[in-house]
């Protein structure tokens, strides 16, 4: 017994020893153990503080805070036009492409919309124009995610179908290659009035909502009528696999169906292009201190509207182009009641 005894002093004399031992850049063998725990620690916070800055804690006068605060500034500056919020990371959103492709076995579906404080937050199709297989702009206006038809839904019958992006946009490798409108469509058939109008899925207490958050594919993208909602929400996102995609707004407007005004040509030349932006401008209800130009890559997002009494040629309208280099959704947008807001002209 006294024998054992010795022999676990004597071992526990040598752990001692090498723990105090001194290695290249005087580390010892316990201070090793200790620094790379907190460098896994460091890690993981500036993984979570570069890819999701929500999750960022208050600033803290102790030495730790200020090391991960610092950690996380030196990562969000890298690239500024990286979403600041983690559900719009562009890693989650080509996840959920993928995942939206598979369940829905149809892989028609190409990129994923979000509009803050709204329940749009949903793949988009998109199916190629070919007239020789009778695809038209209307192939998914019809049918749901799973490519199933319903020729026979209207307001009565409010079977939820797709949201889809117009059958002649080019998606391509960048968005400098792709169209210049990238024109996105979605149903409405229950929020189609401001006067009854439910905004985004608030309870009232940012901005009126009649508690009907029941409001599926584009009904809730008419919350932008209300000036508070379009001021605290002034940024879409808007991404396919390839490309990430922040947008600012700049116009919230009320068209005709009309060949006069094609808001919704997605490559139109340069001198008709740089009309559109002007018009666009023009017939917005809301004034965005947020300029535009012919170089801007825009998106447009277009749904049903009964504001203008009963007739199926009116349709409401958001329009954001894509964040330019050096800009942020962090940038405060300024937004102001248009009052010569240009109205649709209905023939």
């Amino acid at each position: 017994m006294i024998k054992k005894v010795k022999k676990l002093i004597a071992f526990a004399l040598i752990l001692s020893v090498l723990a105090s031992t001194a290695l290249p850049g005087n580390y010892s063998l316990l201070s090793i153990k200790a620094n790379a725990a907190e460098d896994e620690d460091q890690n993981f916070v500036g993984i979570l503080k570069s890819g999701f800055p929500e999750d960022e804690e208050e600033e803290s006068s102790s030495s730790t805070a200020t090391t991960k605060s610092t950690t996380a500034s030196a990562s969000s500056k890298t690239n500024t036009k990286v979403s600041t919020k983690s559900a719009y990371s562009h890693t989650k959103i080509k996840e959920s492409i993928q995942k939206a492709v598979s369940s829905y076995k149809n892989t028609d579906i190409k990129a994923w919309l979000i509009i803050p404080n709204t329940n749009i937050s949903k793949p988009i199709a998109f199916k190629k124009i070919d007239p020789a297989k009778g695809i038209n702009n209307s192939y998914y206006a019809d049918r749901s995610l799973y490519g199933v038809r319903y020729p026979n839904i209207d307001y009565r019958n409010p079977i939820e179908t797709a949201s889809y992006l117009d059958s002649r946009v080019k998606l391509g490798e960048t968005w400098k290659k792709s169209s210049k409108n990238i024109v996105i469509y979605g149903h409405n058939w229950t929020n189609l009035r401001e006067s009854t109008m439910d905004v985004g899925t608030g309870s009232g207490k940012k901005w009126p909502n009649n508690g009907k958050n029941n409001h599926i594919m584009f009904a809730q993208l008419p919350s932008y009528t209300n000036m508070n909602f379009a001021k605290a929400n002034p940024y879409i996102y808007f991404s396919t696999e390839a490309n990430e995609g922040v947008w600012k707004v700049f116009s919230v407007a009320y068209v005709e169906l009309d060949s006069s005004f094609n808001y919704n040509n997605p490559n139109p030349k340069s001198a008709d292009y740089q009309k559109l932006l002007k018009e666009l401008k023009d017939r917005s209800i809301y004034n965005f201190d947020v300029d535009v130009n012919d170089k801007d890559r825009i998106i447009t997002l277009s749904t049903c509207t009964r504001q203008y009494n009963v007739g199926d040629n009116q349709r409401f309208i958001v329009v954001a182009r894509l964040l330019r280099d050096g800009e942020s959704d962090k940038d405060t947008v300024k937004v102001t009641t248009n009052k010569n807001a240009k109205p649709p002209q209905f023939k």
